[in-house]
């Protein structure tokens, strides 16, 4: 306490005035008894005395016990300071009453959670309550012995009425009646300016989520506390959970507990405690992280570039973490489907593109107008839970592919929820490392993004997948702090192309078969130099992985070859690789359904074949005569091109003998085919070919598009197609009609609309086959060159698709399990 007297011509110590002063709410000065000045006193805690100064109440304040509070309003309590003596008159103020009356204690294996409170969040702010070792649940298990320090330094010890919810973790490391109180993300970023004062925003995006196995615990709310007051949030039900605004420091729990038969109210509050916040202050380079994302039908993944970082920046792959601060452990929320949180990742690089629900997906459509990450959806993990299949969406990239068919209307609404939600666990994991936005070599609050697309998405859905990343970066912006600015958009044909970086002069053919479309790049690097590669054909089509499994499926669509429907076989796929296939389960037990199961994998895998052969028909005719001295490279990219290790005959799975059992198998089947193409003359000889397998044939698109935009001078918005007839056609123009053979450049002005375009020869392995008229569902089956495909390749007096592509799109796909779906 400061005693000397401010005035600078006296400074007189008061401490050597031999006098005592009474102080109280209202007189709260001394007067220097030389000069007269006045000298403001602050005491603000007295800790010998257990007293302390209430700004709100403007009282002084002794701590006291109930009996004593009871007995006495004020007291009086002397303190010394050299021979001047202050007599400070204080309210007693009962220590119970700012503890809970009766209090819900967490313990897990004997242990309770030292996150937990046993106070009103407002009463830890106000009062400084502090936690002491040890906190005690008496044997008979109805009261807590808690001791604990207050401010002006009172320390004692209360018994608080309470209820143990007990978790106990077996030699298997499964926990029974556990609970969770979790947060997403661990971490607070304040406000920011940078070096040239533009202002950013803190981040303020969190999710909060309570749910107990305890079933004599009966959650009535949970309150959640931030560092404002006007931060504050109720979260009402049984599994309270929710979205936040503010980063959180103190989460209140009310629940009522049933003990013999009897039921009483409980309360709970901890501590928050997020990581950070991260110092901000320090000056940044200007350099701005450039990140690039492949939203695929099947999986997502992200790819991340530091400009100027090192002579030579190389894309690096973005591998997901879980971000979650756990304040009560014990629950893992993944095991029950109920559960909406976010999934726990661990240097995961794919993301499933699908979303769960905690019911079936067109119910929570129809009860809910404005739909909520973690309260009603969330992105499921990454492996199979029994059942879930009634609560996953996926394929809503495309409308016609959205499953279930009951929610397709809403494709674009699923669109953006799961992009706002997988970019905003992205940027999370950026911030969080140090070497990225939670650091200085770029901007903490810039990200360049870069998106993919497929070129067989239309001018129209293009621009409608632009509109849905529109909506989830501004949804988000706001919220996480970081600027995310849309910089370009790059076809997957092209990003693959480039992703894969393959090094020397060759041919090359890059085909990616996905979950939802195959990606074509035909290209001849004339030398490793920048500028001197030259592009043949970038094309994509409408077959890929899912139209097997769709083939297989019990759906209304499917063959029903399988017991399952498609989702669940999709997840299964993806969680449990071939032993899916290999399960009798999955065909009713039955081994002739197995059969036909192969047999439809066969027909998927010579589809991809006959296109494969065509393009390499198509190079080695442009080639001419000096295809025998120019080998071609053939590289397969994407997650489809693994249904081929099923077609082997390995008994094995899982390493090296995967990427061999890929590429042997697609060698066998394309020497077959292009045989044929031999043997009608449509190329002199089968060229040198040799087919390679990249260790990471997914990522390639997400990694080349950072590449391309990198390396690209020109303008890389929506393109379209540059690809090859791919089969004999007949076009009918007004008046007059012509004939293109199936190596004509596409697209083809016709100088006219056309009246219909024909297919007229097809090329071998077509074989005619009679088929309904796509166009018409209900029309008899008929033969293929009289079906008109015009409405399909053809657009404003050009042809624009290849006329194969229409065919795997249109009726191959259709006939993979054998018979027309």
């Amino acid at each position: 306490m400061e005693t000397i007297c401010p005035n600078s011509h006296c400074r007189f110590d008061l401490s050597l005035f031999p006098i005592t002063i009474e102080l109280d709410s209202q007189y709260r000065n001394l007067c220097c008894p030389i000069c007269g000045s006045t000298i403001e006193v602050d005491i603000k805690e007295v800790t010998d005395l257990g007293v302390f100064y209430d700004e709100e109440t403007r009282d002084y304040v002794k701590w006291a016990s109930p009996m004593e509070a009871a007995a006495h309003s004020e007291l009086v309590d002397e303190l010394d300071l050299g021979q001047l003596k202050i007599r400070i008159r204080a309210k007693t103020r009962d220590f119970q009453k700012i503890f809970y009356e009766a209090v819900l204690v967490f313990i897990k294996d004997n242990e309770i959670f030292s996150s937990q409170l046993f106070a009103p969040p407002e009463n830890y702010r106000k009062y400084g309550i502090r936690i002491l070792p040890p906190v005690l649940l008496q044997p008979n298990g109805s009261f807590l012995d808690v001791r604990f320090e207050l401010k002006g330094g009172f320390k004692g010890t209360i018994a608080i009425p309470a209820a143990a919810t007990h978790a106990v973790t077996d030699q298997n490391d499964r926990v029974s009646n556990g609970s969770a109180l979790l947060v997403w993300p661990d971490f607070k970023r304040p406000d920011w300016k940078d070096h040239s004062n533009e202002s950013y925003p803190g981040w303020k995006d969190y999710f909060v989520y309570f749910a107990t196995a305890d079933g004599s615990v009966r959650t009535e709310w949970m309150r959640i506390v931030g560092k404002d007051p006007s931060d504050q949030i109720r979260l009402d039900g049984v599994t309270p959970k929710g979205e936040l605004g503010f980063a959180p420091e103190y989460i209140e729990l009310s629940a009522e507990v049933t003990k013999g038969g009897m039921s009483r109210k409980y309360k709970a509050s901890f501590a928050v405690g997020l990581k950070g916040p991260p110092n901000l202050a320090q000056p940044t380079k200007d350099k701005v992280l450039h990140l690039a994302v492949d939203f695929g039908t099947s999986n997502t993944c992200f790819y991340y570039l530091v400009p100027g970082q090192g002579p030579e920046p190389y894309p690096q792959p973005l591998s997901l973490n879980d971000r979650t601060h756990s304040i009560v452990k014990g629950l893992e929320l993944e095991s029950d489907l109920r559960h909406t949180w976010l999934p726990g990742f661990k240097n995961q690089t794919l993301i499933p593109s699908e979303l769960t629900f905690p019911k079936q997906p067109h119910e929570v459509f129809n009860e809910t107008t404005e739909l909520r990450p973690v309260t009603h959806y969330t992105i499921p993990p990454l492996k199979w839970r029994s059942e879930e299949q009634k609560l996953i969406s996926t394929g809503f990239k495309w409308q016609q592919s959205t499953e279930p068919s009951l929610i397709a209307g809403h494709y674009l609404d699923l669109q953006e929820m799961y992009l706002g939600l997988v970019l905003r666990l992205a940027i999370a994991e950026l911030v969080s490392r140090d070497e990225l936005l939670g650091g200085f070599n770029v901007h903490p609050c810039k990200v360049e993004l870069t998106i993919t697309y497929p070129l067989a998405m239309s001018e129209a859905k293009y621009g409608q997948l632009l509109q849905s990343w529109e909506r989830a970066r501004t949804r988000i912006g706001g919220l996480i702090g970081v600027t995310i600015s849309h910089s370009a958009t790059v076809d997957e044909s092209l990003a693959g192309e480039i992703g894969t970086v393959a090094e020397g002069a060759g041919q090359r053919i890059f085909i990616d078969v996905g979950g939802g479309t195959t990606d074509i790049a035909v290209v001849e690097q004339l030398s490793d130099q920048a500028g001197t590669r030259e592009t043949f054909i970038v094309d994509s089509v409408r077959y890929a992985g899912n139209d097997f499994l769709l083939a297989l499926s019990a759906e209304e669509r499917g063959a029903k070859i399988s017991s399952k429907p498609l989702i669940e076989l999709q997840r299964r796929i993806r969680a449990e690789n071939q032993t899916l296939l290999q399960d009798r389960s999955t065909f009713n037990d039955s081994q002739p359904q197995q059969d036909k199961a192969r047999a439809a994998l066969n027909r998927f895998l010579g589809g991809l074949t006959q296109y494969l052969a065509r393009i390499v028909a198509f190079r080695v005719d442009q080639l001419g005569a000096s295809s025998p001295q120019k080998p071609i490279d053939i590289y397969l990219l994407g997650n489809g091109w693994r249904f081929a290790s099923f077609a082997s005959n390995r008994t094995q799975t899982g390493g090296p003998s995967d990427k061999e059992a890929i590429t042997q198998e697609l060698k066998t089947r394309l020497v077959k085919e292009l045989e044929l193409f031999k043997n009608a003359n449509i190329i002199s000889d089968i060229p040198q070919f040799a087919i390679h397998h990249p260790a990471d044939p997914k990522t390639v698109v997400a990694r080349g598009a950072l590449l391309a935009v990198n390396e690209s001078s020109g303008d890389l918005d929506k393109g379209e197609p540059r690809t090859f007839m791919g089969s004999d056609v007949k076009v009918v123009l007004p008046g007059k009609s012509q004939s293109l053979r199936w190596n004509s450049p596409v697209p083809r002005d016709l100088g006219a609309s056309a009246v219909g375009v024909y297919i007229s020869n097809p090329l071998i392995a077509f074989e005619s086959p009679r088929v309904p008229d796509y166009q018409f569902p209900d029309a008899p089956m008929t033969n293929l060159d009289e079906v008109n495909i015009g409405p399909s390749v053809h657009e404003n007096g050009r042809l624009v698709k290849n006329a194969f592509n229409v065919y795997l799109e249109r009726w191959y796909k259709r006939f993979l399990s054998g018979k027309w779906i």
